[in-house]
């Protein structure tokens, strides 16, 4: 019975965190990221993202609004892996403010998205193919 009072409460702790957008790791368990409707968004606060994942639709272009709340530098940037090509760069955003990115499509996979000028600023980002 204790077991399954724990694995009860570890589960709703898990889900309490998730969202559509959002892929997390909780004390080693994974929450799902998938696509949202409309487009990303994303901010920075305290030298973090909001966010550890962010997901598309694949083989389409998307925007991505990106909020600087910081009186300091921040950007988003996506590669192909942490340290690996860049796919997109975006414009440093220098003080408080949003800016749109225009980025084009992504095949369908599994990527790294970073601050460019705070690199412990990061977080996975994926391109979903669509599902028949």
């Amino acid at each position: 019975m204790k077991k399954v009072v724990i694995a009860a409460l570890v589960g709703a702790i898990a889900l309490a965190g998730c969202s559509k957008k959002a892929e997390e790791a909780v004390d080693d368990v994974t929450l799902t990221c998938e696509p949202g409707e409309g487009p990303l968004t994303v901010s920075a606060k305290d030298s973090e993202f909001d966010t550890k994942c962010l997901a598309v639709a694949a083989d389409g272009a998307f925007t991505v609004d990106f909020t600087n709340n910081d009186s300091f530098p921040h950007n988003f940037s996506i590669y192909k892996e942490s340290g690996g090509e860049d796919l997109f760069k975006g414009k440093n955003q220098d003080k408080s403010g949003t800016v749109t990115y225009n980025v084009d499509a992504l095949p369908a996979g599994d990527y790294y998205f970073q601050c460019d000028i705070h690199d412990d600023m990061n977080g996975k980002f994926r391109s979903v193919a669509a599902t028949p």
